[in-house]
């Protein structure tokens, strides 16, 4: 979100496999976490300016599966050794 921010994208399509996070960015449900409402108010505030929507994704589409491999494998690498 900073990052499309930051160039001005107006318009942002979010695809995510999280259905409570786009039932929450939607305004559907409230945030009820105290550790989230700062990153759900952060994402808000990229958003503010700009035309989007959020798409809920099942864990079975390739292009989710995709994603989540890549998050694992630069996760994997910035394990700490020791």
């Amino acid at each position: 979100m900073e990052w499309s921010s930051e160039r001005g994208f107006r318009e942002v399509h979010l695809h995510t496999d999280s259905q409570l996070m786009a039932e929450q960015l939607n305004g559907n449900y409230r945030v009820r976490s105290d550790r989230i409402k700062p990153l759900f108010e952060k994402v808000k505030r990229a958003l503010e300016g700009s035309r989007w929507t959020i798409t809920h994704h099942g864990r079975d589409n390739p292009w989710i599966m995709l994603c989540d491999s890549m998050v694992n494998d630069v996760l994997d690498g910035a394990q700490d050794p020791r």
